[in-house]
């Protein structure tokens, strides 16, 4: 089976039920879907500026890829990041885990999360 790849700038998430149900279908030995949704912290917004959002979505991809590549339990990887200002405790990323590997999941979105913020075409700001 072709693994799921996801991977979008959004200004809104549908849901993350949504998000799961999707992740779920990724194969018949999925039995763990991890969701991680980031926040702003601190007491001051940030900005995320995209300066080309498909060289962005085609970098995340990559990223999911690579993933799937590194840890052989993953079957599906959703990768969305907000674009735009974001207040405090708001969300900026939705990261979504389809795995028949607990352990595996949960080190590939912790790897996944440090990732994407290396992108050159992703840009954030204190505002």
């Amino acid at each position: 089976m072709t693994p799921c790849i996801n991977a979008a700038i959004v200004t809104t998430l549908a849901s993350l039920d949504a998000l799961a149900a999707q992740l779920w279908n990724c194969g018949d030995d999925v039995s763990v879907v991890l969701l991680y949704v980031g926040r702003v912290e601190g007491q001051t917004g940030i900005h995320i500026n995209v300066v080309d959002e498909e060289l962005a979505r085609r970098e995340l991809e990559e990223i999911a890829r690579q993933a799937l590549e590194t840890w052989s339990g993953l079957r599906g990887v959703s990768i969305y990041i907000h674009k735009g200002r974001r207040r405090p405790g708001e969300p900026v990323t939705y990261l979504g885990i389809a795995s028949s590997n607990e352990s595996e999941a949960v080190e590939a979105l912790r790897w996944i999360n440090a990732r994407w913020r290396r992108l050159n075409f992703i840009q954030i700001y204190q505002t």
